[in-house]
């Protein structure tokens, strides 16, 4: 059942806020918290499984698989190759920096970007740092 669960949450987190999901699936808040929250003691059954399957539009049995990446868009999978290249260290820049942009819930403005031809790309830990403004 664990896989159900961590499908639903990357189903739930496709949405700004856990009433969203819980509105969309049809589900009270509780019960969601119960089934997805981040100490579940409630397994996920086979009815509820098919019913946030149908209100995400995705095929009877989703909940169900294993996915490997094999639903993300292009424009993810170039986003993962170019995180998949950095340094632990980098990778918790990134992840703090979007983070706090996120929190933010404005990005006004990224300083210290700066675009460079191929043949001259800098190597990744030479990359200026960026900063929200």
């Amino acid at each position: 059942m664990e896989i159900r669960w961590m499908n639903a949450r990357k189903l739930a987190a496709t949405e700004s806020k856990q009433a969203d999901f819980d509105d969309k699936v049809g589900i009270d808040y509780a019960r969601s918290s119960q089934l997805i929250g981040v100490h579940p003691h409630r397994n996920i059954g086979n009815w509820t499984a098919r019913k946030i399957e149908k209100a995400y539009r995705k095929p009877h049995g989703w909940l169900d698989t294993v996915h490997n990446g094999d639903d993300l868009t292009p424009e993810q999978r170039e986003w993962l190759s170019f995180y998949d290249q950095l340094a632990i260290e980098e990778r918790n820049v990134l992840i703090d920096m979007f983070r706090r942009a996120i929190k933010s819930e404005t990005i006004e403005k990224i300083e210290s970007i700066e675009i460079v031809n191929d043949d001259k790309a800098p190597e990744l830990g030479e990359l200026p740092p960026l900063k929200f403004l």
